[in-house]
């Protein structure tokens, strides 16, 4: 797949990239690789409304995983890096199948999932005054 780009000027236009990857993948792992405050954990919120969850998503900053419904994963490794996510075995939880979005994910990860042969999407957020770009790309 060639890369994918969205334009967003506004949180609410979250939904067509959310939209998007629900409709182009079942499931799977997705990188999320922005800079504080460009929006990773607003798209995932915006996936878990697409998906009918009502629950209040937020980051997971200090919980390294936050799960909403059993379907729904999201890891975020700012404050205690991969190494507090392989401690835990928290890798199993990607046996469950279901959508799992890393945020802050690093080489380690990237390695370890080539390693044990499991594909992931990268979401490349930028920013250029106000508009984000969600750049969807296979790695």
């Amino acid at each position: 797949m060639v890369a994918e780009i969205f334009e967003i000027k506004t949180e609410g236009e979250l939904s067509n990239v959310a939209e998007f990857i629900k409709n182009e993948f079942d499931g799977g792992i997705f990188l999320l690789d922005g800079d504080l405050g460009y929006g990773k954990t607003a798209f995932v919120r915006a996936f878990a409304v697409l998906l009918g969850f009502d629950s209040e998503v937020s980051s997971p900053t200090f919980a390294v995983m936050n799960e909403y419904g059993g379907r729904i994963f999201h890891y975020d490794f700012y404050n205690f890096g991969t190494d507090a996510y392989f401690e835990k075995g928290m890798f199993e939880y990607l046996e469950q199948g279901g959508w799992h979005f890393m945020e802050w994910a690093d080489e380690k990860i990237e390695k370890f999932l080539q390693s044990i042969g499991m594909k992931f999407v990268r979401i490349v957020i930028t920013k250029e005054g106000e508009t984000r770009f969600y750049r969807i790309e296979n790695a």
